[in-house]
């Protein structure tokens, strides 16, 4: 494809698409506009792409390379990616496992 208006969870954006194999699809997105959708990893969204039917896909993957980013979208999410998602996001916070102490 080439840069399209995507709509993603109501927003509606200029993206790149590049299609995968039949289950989903990657777009590049502002960094901005990104931000402003505040959806991550895990997530099932509606996705709607120009002449289709609005489908839920999985936010798979998110590659942020400022002033971009690419996000990778399925109808099935590898259990793997949502799982080092958390696991990043706990590492990040390690003062809040430290902070609690069973009385």
């Amino acid at each position: 494809m080439a840069n399209v208006v995507v709509g993603l969870n109501g927003f509606q954006v200029w993206g790149f698409v590049v299609e995968n194999d039949g289950d989903g699809v990657q777009v590049r997105l502002a960094l901005d506009d990104w931000i402003r959708m505040d959806f991550g990893v895990g997530q099932r969204i509606p996705v709607r792409l120009p002449d289709r039917d609005e489908v839920l896909l999985f936010v798979t993957h998110v590659t942020e390379s400022p002033p971009i980013v690419w996000i990778t979208l399925a109808q099935q999410v590898p259990v793997v990616a949502v799982r080092a998602e958390r696991r990043t996001c706990d590492q990040a916070q390690p003062e809040s496992a430290v902070a609690y102490r069973p009385a």
